[in-house]
């Protein structure tokens, strides 16, 4: 057998794809991104109806231009007017629930003509469109008095807004673009690392390390193992990251795409060379331990630092010291340096030399990991220490 790590990874990658819990966990995150991308697509696109009481023919008109304003600017919120007959009658809709505001006119008010009624707490955006409704036709009506029209009064107002860079990608997108990475990274991270800690202890429970141990120099087990489920990371990674992208651009964000196109690359890569170096710390978590109860023990120093990765990636989402430090600390940048670069303009080197500290902790750790697995694998009748797997001895 001139590489026999390939047929551990072969058998590692088989059981998986054979494991139900695995592929409902899989089938269940690729629902979750494509109900999340359809619920968003919906909220963006769901018209909500405002019924507004006026009692005379000029509340009417405020209400039909402030209609008017929000069908010129594809505002969500539409308008309906109900007509009462006097303020009283306005106010029963409203206890009634047959309108949701309702419109009155103010004649002792020099501040305001109008002011507008709820039974409970009027709605913002309601609110902001009616307001914009008696602006625009408090001043036609003034023009008009004064003998010009509102669009000569109002000529040289107007205020255009353009954007430097029109992929930018808004705060809201952004936050939910971090917390994705973040927390596929922490999921993905955890489901695996726990797997490849899992296996080690029931081969070593059941004693089919040994046997194994016989067959396959250790190294070469580990090795088998760790690229098995690095390759099968990598794969739901890519896949969900794939579908969350597509979705993206089919829900009207495919501007903004090439921005997260190319955070989502190098977030793949920052993942491949963390996860690398945190499955053999995980396959070491497993060696040392010699029952299933000690992994909660053995596995916390692993699942804090996949928590400080999340943590690091969702708390800075918008620009800051917090996200720049941690883009080029090792494992932490694998979520906070992809999260980075959706919110700003990141140098090419700076990736680069991100990918480099994490490149070389992570030798170091395959290297570490290497040599405890080796020296604790074969210990199953206690908890190995530390120093005891370094020194290898019995």
């Amino acid at each position: 057998m001139n590489k026999p790590w390939k047929v551990i990874a072969a058998r590692e990658i088989w059981v998986k794809l054979h494991d139900r819990t695995f592929l409902l966990s899989t089938a269940f995150m690729l629902v979750l991104i494509v109900a999340s991308i359809v619920f968003s697509a919906f909220m963006g696109n769901r018209a909500e109806t405002r019924t507004v009481a006026a009692v005379d023919r000029q509340g009417a008109a405020v209400v039909q231009t402030a209609q008017a304003i929000g069908r010129a600017e594809v505002n969500r919120l539409t308008l309906k007017t109900t007509q009462a007959s006097d303020p009283d009658q306005a106010r029963a809709l409203l206890r009634d629930g047959d309108a949701d505001a309702a419109l009155l006119p103010l004649p002792d008010s020099q501040a305001s003509r109008w002011e507008l009624l709820a039974e409970n707490e009027v709605d913002s955006g309601l609110y902001e469109l009616m307001s914009r409704g008696v602006s625009a036709h408090e001043m036609s009506s003034n023009a008009e008095a004064a003998g010009t029209t509102a669009q000569q009064v109002l000529a040289g107002t107007g205020l255009e807004r353009r954007s430097l860079d029109p992929t930018a990608i808004g705060e809201g997108v952004r936050f939910g673009l971090a917390f994705a990475f973040g927390f596929l990274f922490y999921i993905t991270a955890l489901v695996f690392g726990m797997s490849i800690a899992q296996s080690v202890i029931e081969e070593k429970q059941s004693r089919v390390v040994e046997i194994l141990a016989a067959a396959v120099p250790i190294r070469q087990l580990l090795a088998g193992k760790v690229i098995g489920n690095s390759l099968l990371a990598i794969g739901q990674v890519v896949l969900l990251a794939g579908v969350g992208l597509i979705g993206l651009s089919v829900s009207g964000q495919g501007e903004v795409l090439s921005r997260v196109l190319g955070a989502s690359a190098w977030f793949i890569v920052f993942f491949l060379l963390g996860f690398t170096a945190l499955a053999c710390i995980w396959a070491v978590a497993g060696s040392v331990a010699t029952r299933q109860e000690d992994l909660s023990a053995t596995t916390m120093p692993i699942q804090a630092i996949v928590f400080v990765a999340l943590f690091v990636g969702i708390a800075g989402s918008g620009s800051g010291n917090v996200l720049t430090v941690g883009s080029f600390v090792p494992l932490v940048s694998s979520v906070a340096m992809p999260v980075r670069m959706l919110a700003e303009d990141v140098p090419m080197w700076q990736p680069l030399a991100a990918a480099v500290l994490v490149l070389l902790p992570a030798v170091a750790l395959i290297l570490l990991g290497a040599r405890l697995y080796e020296g604790s694998l074969l210990r199953t009748n206690r908890r190995t220490q530390l120093r005891e797997a370094l020194s290898g001895g019995e």
